[in-house]
């Protein structure tokens, strides 16, 4: 076997390993992508945003106007805005006009979102 054909060959399996890794991250980004455009434009951020905070306690109700999440390079890099929140308890109501969460990888797991402005 000569040295040009096992350098060549190493070059192709080189190669394959470039296009496989770069496909790779094509797809994710499309499919993170897509469950982003999804969870922004079709409520199901908004509804479950609703259900966990009115599981908090069973007399208080929470209705949010619109709810989006940002990715960003920051010390957050995920990051949840809601807006027109109302929470209803059988006493008072409350209003806010909008409310920002800022999320690690460590939150998400743990599920330890950290309120960043209200």
């Amino acid at each position: 076997m000569e040295t040009g054909s096992l350098i060549t060959q190493g070059y192709r399996w080189y190669r394959r390993i470039a296009i496989a890794l770069v496909s790779l991250v094509v797809m994710v980004t499309v499919v993170m992508g897509f469950g982003l455009w999804y969870l922004n434009h079709y409520g199901g951020l908004r509804s479950w945003m609703e259900n966990r905070l009115s599981m908090i306690d069973e007399n208080v109700e929470v209705h949010i106007g619109e709810a989006n999440l940002f990715l960003q390079f920051s010390k957050y890099p995920i990051e949840v805005k809601a807006t027109d929140i109302k929470i209803f308890t059988p006493e008072q109501s409350v209003t806010l006009p909008e409310a920002y969460f800022g999320f690690t990888g460590y939150d998400l797991i743990f599920g330890q979102g950290v309120p960043r402005s209200v």
